[in-house]
């Protein structure tokens, strides 16, 4: 399974409810959401009330310049202005980005059951996200056992758009050798 920012959370969900259905984990821009992890503060919620063309708005203005939201300093203008584009054109309801909002609030998993996890995981971070900070990538990874840990210097959280390549390379080797592993061991049985 791969899953991306939120998505990570439910992958790491799945693979505790149902151990038996998951061959490996690919965890990007990702943490164990464990209950020290504050959610979003009081004070911010409110501005999840706006529309969300005028959220992005905010966001994208209040970013720094050395480090654009959410790509990171090593991302090229034109790979961000296209995603931004992608973006702009496809600005979710706000309903469903509170509602979002709210189920990460809720969410938690908590150490003994990520550490309980045994198949292999590649956590995938960007070491300039914003908005998962790397250091939570750098906790999973120390969590899950069978783990192992991709950086993406100079990429943010969408580490898509500054190494994109290289995180599909780094996606392929893992997946080859996990599968290899799990063909010789079939073979051997």
């Amino acid at each position: 399974l791969y899953g991306v920012s939120m998505g990570g959370g439910i992958i790491l969900e799945m693979a505790r409810q149902r151990p038996e259905r998951v061959r490996s984990l690919l965890l990007g821009c990702t943490m164990a959401k464990t209950p020290d992890v504050r959610g979003l503060p009081l004070l911010l919620r409110p501005l999840l009330l706006l529309p969300a063309p005028l959220i992005y708005k905010i966001l994208t203005s209040v970013r720094k310049k050395e480090n654009p939201f959410p790509y990171g300093t090593r991302a090229e203008a034109d790979r961000v202005a296209r995603d931004q584009a992608v973006i702009a054109a496809n600005v979710g309801s706000m309903k469903t980005s509170v509602e979002q909002s709210k189920a990460i609030n809720r969410y938690s998993i908590s150490e003994e059951e990520v550490r309980a996890l045994r198949m292999p995981a590649l956590v995938l971070h960007g070491d300039e996200d914003s908005a998962v900070p790397y250091d939570s990538g750098v906790r999973l990874h120390e969590l899950i056992a069978h783990s192992e840990m991709v950086t993406f210097q100079g990429a943010g959280h969408n580490y898509f758009v500054a190494a994109g390549e290289e995180a599909n390379a780094a996606a392929l080797d893992f997946l080859s050798r996990v599968d290899a592993t799990l063909d010789s061991t079939l073979l051997s049985t």
